[in-house]
């Protein structure tokens, strides 16, 4: 059995999900002692604030079913501080909702509100996390050359190659590019 190494990545989509996964890999590989593979995140935006209108808050919380603190906590605990700074007020609680299903009249799901829950949560605008975690990539791509986030990059298609195990992606403007890993 052969085994293969994991030195180049590409992440189709510069959304929340492909930047994190992309700070990941930059932060978390050297943890381990191993050299983080070169990434490159294809972006069809063509830059950075196309997404104005990109939805409303998202909660963050630590508790076990959702853990998206304790992710960005694990990627860089100063872009978690960062990250919560920015965060919608809410008080002086933490208020999070428990769904269920309950007998009533209709048997409909019941949600219940929960003031004081132990777990940490916030609410942050998409808009925000989006563009401080590219701050990040472009910080992070300074200091070393591992990430590369091209933006107005639409990916349209993706084979893999048996002959040197490879996976190649055929960009929209014609570019074509291999990785070992592809995420999207």
């Amino acid at each position: 059995m052969s085994s293969t190494k994991l030195e180049r990545v590409i992440i189709v989509g510069g959304g929340l999900g492909g930047l994190a996964t992309a700070l990941s890999f930059y932060y978390i590989f050297p943890r381990h002692n191993l050299k983080a593979p070169s990434i490159t995140v294809y972006e069809r935006d063509t830059m950075e604030s196309s997404r104005l209108n990109e939805g409303y808050t998202l909660q963050l919380r630590n508790d076990p079913s959702s853990g998206g603190i304790q992710a960005l906590k694990t990627i860089d605990e100063q872009l978690y501080r960062d990250i919560k700074q920015m965060a919608a007020p809410t008080g002086n609680k933490n208020i999070g909702m428990k769904i269920g299903f309950g007998i009533n009249c209709d048997i409909n799901p019941t949600i219940k509100f929960i003031r004081d829950t132990e777990h940490e949560m916030f609410r942050v605008a998409r808009y925000n996390l989006r563009n401080r975690l590219v701050e990040e990539v472009k910080r992070s791509s300074s200091l070393s050359s591992v990430i590369d986030l091209q933006w107005n990059s639409h990916v349209i298609k993706a084979d893999y190659d048996k002959i040197t195990n490879k996976v190649i992606v055929e960009l929209q403007d014609g570019r074509r590019d291999e990785c070992d890993l592809l995420i999207g």
